[in-house]
Parts: structure tokens; sequence; C-alpha cells
């Protein structure tokens, strides 16, 4: 055989194996310099709440749709967390969580991020909605990683009494439109929980209207007649008040739904001291929070203990100055005691805050002629009374 055919060979067999075990190389690198590239988002104190800002302000700018990019929730069976009337898929699609927080923000309310939570392995951030000038929500929102990017995967929302009132109206509107098919047992018994809440905020007439969209199902079942029960109380006030709050009293002490609802309860009793001892198991679960002071302080101002109130409204404004109506309700407090110097001063601080001079400020304390007529006051005028003057001709 021809000696350099045989050299040729073997040099292009070993070329293969060298070109083989090059490539292999090059392979395992290549995986290597790949295995950064499926690094996973995780969620901390920081982009969960620059999440939360872009969020809020989507809320603000009635941005719909970058507002629900930001939401991925999905009903499977029974949520872990969403038990309100919004677990509802139907529901949801008609009032979801973007159209209630933007139609209030609409109406003036305010909405700002609270704090940021981990509890078993879930990445929670609490929003709170105020409403003047007593009604405050919360809205526990629980966030988890899609695609790489912060989602809203559940929540739980805290709502007064007046907003449960509202969502079952507008629920009933839609039920009697046939959006809603009710046949399922599961959605009625959600149903029930919410035909309870009409109760609470009383309301027999709502009540008795959710209780006709019931399910046939369930009419005759025990829960059912429970709630019967529960409406047949309406008849007589005293029962019906020990009642509710035998049942809230004895609830968890976690579930800060029912201590805002008993709270509000208590306000329109006028049972004050009661009403302090609902907001202090509120403020042990939601955390410090200037609103639930302020709301604490009203209790005492509505007894005309101005002192304990004005101490309140001025530790609600350490915690956050941008609220303005806990400057007004401690300017009101302030004249209440006839200290009319010390309320323009509040006035004054007022001013690094907010917008003051176009205001009409005669209106603002009509109900407070004394005070119109103060030294303090027409100082006051002087300082904003060319822009005052425009507004009330």
């Amino acid at each position: 055989m021809n000696i350099k055919l045989i050299v040729s060979k073997l040099g292009v067999f070993y070329f293969l194996i060298i070109f083989a075990l090059f490539s292999c190389e090059n392979e395992k690198v290549a995986k290597n310099d790949a295995l950064p590239t499926s690094f996973k988002l995780e969620i901390d104190s920081i982009n969960a709440s620059e999440f939360a800002i872009l969020f809020i302000q989507d809320i603000y700018n009635s941005d719909t749709i970058s507002a629900r990019n930001k939401i991925d929730i999905e009903f499977e069976g029974d949520t872990s967390c969403c038990f309100d009337l919004l677990s509802i898929h139907e529901v949801f699609d008609e009032l979801d969580l973007f159209t209630q927080l933007n139609k209030q923000v609409v109406l003036g309310a305010d909405l700002s991020l609270l704090k940021y939570s981990e509890e078993t392995e879930q990445k929670r951030i609490l929003l709170r909605l105020f409403s003047a000038p007593q009604e405050v929500e919360y809205y526990e929102l629980i966030l988890d990683v899609h695609n790489n990017n912060i989602v809203v995967v559940d929540y739980k929302s805290v709502y007064s009494n007046w907003k449960a009132s509202e969502m079952l109206n507008e629920l009933i509107d839609i039920s009697c439109s046939n959006k809603l098919d009710l046949s399922n047992i599961e959605r009625s018994f959600l149903y029930l929980d919410s035909m309870q809440g009409a109760f609470n905020n009383f309301n027999p007439d709502l009540a008795q209207s959710y209780y006709k969209s019931i399910s046939p199902i369930l009419i005759n079942s025990r829960l059912v007649n429970r709630v019967k029960t529960l409406i047949g109380l309406h008849s007589d006030e005293e029962v019906r008040i020990s009642y509710l709050m035998n049942e809230i009293d004895e609830s968890n002490v976690s579930n800060s739904r029912y201590w805002l609802f008993s709270f509000y309860l208590d306000v329109l009793q006028e049972e004050n001291n009661q009403a302090r001892i609902k907001l202090n198991r509120l403020k042990e679960i939601i955390g410090e929070d200037p609103i639930l002071i302020y709301l604490e302080a009203t209790t005492y101002f509505e007894e005309y203990n101005y002192n304990n109130a004005l101490e309140l409204y001025n530790d609600a404004l350490v915690l956050d100055a941008t609220i303005p109506n806990i400057h007004f309700a401690k300017v009101i407090c302030l004249i209440e005691m006839k200290e009319y110097v010390q309320a323009v001063e509040s006035l004054l601080v007022m001013e690094d805050y907010f917008e003051v001079i176009n205001i009409n400020w005669d209106k603002e304390f009509m109900g407070y002629p004394d005070f119109l007529i103060s030294d303090e006051y027409s100082r006051w005028l002087e300082r904003v009374g060319a822009n005052n003057e425009e507004e009330l001709l």
C-alpha cells in the first residue's frame, strides 16, 4: 500500500478525533455559559415596593391595560386568600380589582402602600384606601413571579360595611341582568357570606334581595336558615347588636375584616370605648397606620375629649404629614378648644404640604362663627386673601 496514502488517511482520522473532542468541550462550555440565563426573579422588599408604586400609579392614571397586566389571578376551586365576592370568576370579570380601586380613587379616595411582608413563603404588599372623612379599607396583595415579572396572584380585602353594601347592590344588578350564573353551590355559599355582610350593614331590604338570588339547592339548608334568622333580628335592635357583637368577639383575632366591621358598628351605636378596643385589635393585625390613629382620635373628638384627640392627631401626623384630613381635623379640634392662634399655626403648616390658596375658607369654617370673626382668622385671610376673595365671588 502506498505509504503516503496511509499517512494521509491517518491524518484525516486524527483530525476528526481532535475535532470531535474540541466540539464536545465547546458544547460543555456553551452549556456552562447558558446557566446564568435560567435565573428566576426573586421578590424582595425593594422590587415589591417598586411594583406597588407602579401599580398605584396605574390606578391613579386610570391605566386599565397596564394595571390589569399586573394582575394574574386564576380561580381554580377554592382560592387560598381571596375570600370575598370577587373570588367568583364571573363577578371578577364585572368588578375586578382594578375597577374597585380606580372607581374610588376617581371619587377622591387616597390609595397608598402601607407595608411589605413575607409569611409562609408568600410575598405580600398591603395597600390602604382612605376615603374622607372616616372610611378606610385594606387590600393585601399576594405577589409571585410569572414570566420573570412580578404580578398579583391573589389578594385579601378588608373593606368597610358601607363598601360591602355598595358591592352587593352592584352584584344584585348583575344577577338581575342574567350575567351571573348562581347554579354553582360553592358560589352560592359565597353569596350567603355576603348576605350576612348586608345584615351587618343594617340593611334588611338588601339582605332580602340577596336571599332571593341564592341557588334553590341551598334554600332549605341549615346555613340559609341561620342567615334567615339573622335577617329576622332586624326587628329588635338590642338583640341584633348583642348577637353581632358576640359573633365578632368570638371570631379569630387574625380576621381583620371582622374587627373593622365591628369598629364601625360600635361607632354607629356611639360605643366609643368598645370602638377603640376594636381599633387596637385591628392595629395588632394591620400594624402601624396613621389612619387608624386618626380614627381613634375621632372617637375622642365625638366625646368632646379634645386633649386626647389632639394628642392622637399629632401622633398620626408624625407618622405621615401628607394626609390632608388629619391636618384639618387637628385645626377643627384646636378651634373647638378656642386655641385660635394654634389653629392658624396649623393652617400655616398645611401650606408646606398642600395648596391652600384657592380654597373657600369661610365655607370650610362656617360652623364656627366665633373663629370667623377672630383676629387670628383675619390674619390668615390676609395671607390667602386675594385668591380667597376671588373664590367667594
